[in-house]
């Protein structure tokens, strides 16, 4: 969450679900006390967002047939076929 704050992605507590008042004082369960402003849709725009500016280009209807790595095995990318841009 910290590398997604760090990249623009704003995050609140979670009042209405994750939260009850016990004499006066929130208190969180479940272990989830944030969410994405706007939720799951705001995390997804969030993310595509992000890879937008990335360059990142989004595909559909595609299959993966091999991956690009760097020395350092790091993920550089996916060789695809088949592929269908995003609108």
């Amino acid at each position: 969450m910290l590398w997604l704050r760090e990249r623009g992605l704003r995050w609140v507590l979670q009042y209405g679900r994750q939260a009850y008042a016990v004499g006066g004082v929130r208190k969180f369960w479940g272990g989830l006390i944030t969410e994405a402003v706007g939720g799951g849709k705001g995390l997804s725009d969030g993310l595509f967002e992000m890879a937008e500016t990335a360059g990142v280009q989004v595909r559909y209807d595609t299959r993966a047939t091999g991956l690009r790595s760097s020395i350092a095995s790091r993920s550089q990318g996916r060789l695809t076929r088949g592929s269908r841009s995003a609108p």
